[in-house]
């Protein structure tokens, strides 16, 4: 196999491999935003929580004041706000793990960015490299072309092209 049929079948496999990692790219840049989407409802909806916790107590607090509360009301009173923390922490788990998903993610996506780039690269050099093979071939062929016609003008035999 010539070296140009070489260098243009492997510019053709780097093509082919930047071309996976920019979908490799893609497709971590998606999985990225959705994990970022469902971090923000994961914290919204912890905050939504806290807010209606803190409002409930708040209305029970106010309701008892000036007033004498049994010792049943109390309790549940507790009750109620022990299961509404409890709830609460679910939520900030939840949060935590999906900010942690987040994370995972934006690695990944950063390690797809980082292959793609030198992949991006690697066939840049090599198209370039092509293209000055190109060149050459083509000056080596003109040269040989203009030593055939004075040879010719002079009379004396030819040397047969020689591939590379």
């Amino acid at each position: 196999m010539k070296a140009d049929a070489i260098l243009n079948q492997l510019l053709r496999l780097r093509r082919l491999s930047e071309r996976r990692a920019l979908e490799t790219l893609l497709t971590c840049d998606g999985e990225r935003r959705r994990a970022e989407q469902a971090a923000e409802e994961a914290a919204g909806e912890a905050a939504r929580h806290l807010a209606q916790a803190k409002a409930y107590e708040r209305k029970h607090i106010e309701s008892f004041a000036g007033q004498p509360v049994s010792e049943n009301a109390i309790r549940r009173f507790r009750e109620s706000l022990d299961a509404l923390m409890e709830e609460q922490q679910r939520l900030r788990a939840v949060g935590e793990a999906k900010q942690q998903t987040l994370r995972e993610r934006l690695d990944a996506l950063e390690e797809a960015r980082a292959s793609f780039r030198m992949r991006q690269n690697a066939v840049n050099k090599l198209d370039h490299l092509v293209t000055q093979q190109a060149a050459l071939t083509s000056l080596q062929q003109a040269g040989l072309a203009e030593a055939a016609d004075e040879e010719q003008s002079c009379g004396r035999p030819v040397p047969p092209a020689s591939g590379n």
